[in-house]
């Protein structure tokens, strides 16, 4: 368990002299933590024991936002600890504004306010981790962006299967785009199987299953690697042969109950999926939560208007946001060889500021110090 703890101090530094006065209590959908699934009555006793030591107790998930099975679990034991004061119950989540959205949850649900919520940027923290340690892609720090011209599209890494990941899986074969760009999608016997419990068209339906042979498409996954979420020199080629990243982030839009996969609360989350391309000195358009890039640039990494159109990320509905985002990936594939050669020298300063911003960030917690909170 050293790898979440140590994630955690190094997210709210201010915390590590006061170790002993913290107990970690994992609560994530991690198969080793097992919250979800393990007694309740188990995590009243790790808890109580942490309390009788004074020992402020953190539900640890921070590599995840509300999912809602977690957090009602979570408020259900913190409820149960009627003897400890709220001053003593944390939640640790991988999202901004935690503690507004909590307490709007309360609101909502009626539920006594027990939990002080921890909300950092802890992806932003792991790939920064592992950039810094990137011998093989630093070395000198003689990489640059190179402005040359390039064989493939984009690059698009999927894994698990979502909405938004399906409707540009099936905008991209009719489009073409598949065949033009770096394409990952498992698309497994299993998935296929399921496909009439995802919420997408009948006519997305129907294209993803025209080509079901062609599945699955990977990249970057190895038996070695079955969830890359760390930056590997085989994913180099991705990125300096591609003008730009789509980054389907793990929600783009409100949780539709007919999807079967894990569901989400209506929050915006940040994943490993929207650092990479920072790390990678690449541009992106991200299909995500709305404001997704007004955050990281309150955050204080640059954004790629005007040349590339993201006014989408001002567009809350939905189907219109995803609408306006095809249509940008139609107008860049229309570019001439100049017209990429200009437009490349224009992002270069841009993605040359991501990368160094992201290397030299030391905090990575949303908001500041809470160390007065742990005394």
């Amino acid at each position: 368990m050293t790898g979440p703890i140590y994630s955690f101090y190094d997210s709210f530094p201010e915390l590590k002299p006061l170790r002993d006065k913290i107990h970690i209590l994992f609560a994530s959908t991690h198969k080793d933590h097992a919250f979800l699934s393990r007694p309740t009555k188990d995590i009243l006793r790790e808890a109580r024991d942490a309390f009788a030591q004074q020992k402020r107790i953190v539900f640890y998930n921070s590599s995840e936002t509300f999912i809602p099975q977690l957090v009602h679990k979570v408020q259900r034991v913190a409820e149960l600890l009627h003897e400890i004061p709220r001053e003593f119950l944390f939640f640790s989540v991988g999202c901004p504004d935690g503690q507004k959205f909590y307490d709007a949850l309360c609101e909502k649900h009626k539920w006594p306010n027990k939990l002080n919520i921890l909300s950092s940027h802890m992806f932003e923290y792991s790939i920064k981790t592992f950039f810094k340690g990137a011998e093989w892609y630093l070395g000198d720090e003689s990489y640059k962006y190179e402005v040359k011209r390039k064989d493939k599209l984009f690059v698009c890494f999927n894994k698990l299967h979502r909405k938004h990941r399906l409707q540009l899986l099936a905008e991209s074969i009719r489009n073409g785009w598949i065949h033009k760009s770096y394409y990952s999608f498992e698309g497994t016997d299993n998935w296929i199987n399921k496909m009439k419990f995802h919420p997408i068209s009948e006519q997305d339906k129907e294209t993803i299953l025209s080509v079901k042979n062609i599945f699955p498409l990977r990249l970057n996954i190895t038996e070695d690697r079955i969830n890359p979420v760390n930056l590997d020199p085989s994913d180099l080629i991705y990125h300096s042969n591609s003008y730009f990243s789509i980054v389907m982030e793990t929600i783009m839009g409100p949780y539709d109950p007919k999807d079967y996969l894990l569901e989400y609360m209506n929050t915006l989350f940040l994943s490993e999926k929207i650092y990479k391309p920072f790390a990678f000195k690449h541009p992106f358009i991200a299909f995500a939560w709305p404001g997704t890039l007004k955050f990281l640039r309150e955050r204080g990494y640059k954004t790629f208007h005007p040349f590339i159109n993201e006014s989408y990320d001002d567009e809350p509905d939905y189907t219109k946001r995803f609408k306006m985002l095809i249509e940008e990936i139609k107008r860049l594939e229309k570019f001439t060889d100049d017209q990429w050669l200009e437009w490349q020298e224009n992002i270069k300063p841009i993605v040359e500021h991501n990368a160094k911003y992201l290397r030299e960030l030391e905090e990575h917690r949303c908001g500041p110090p809470v160390d007065h909170l742990f005394r």
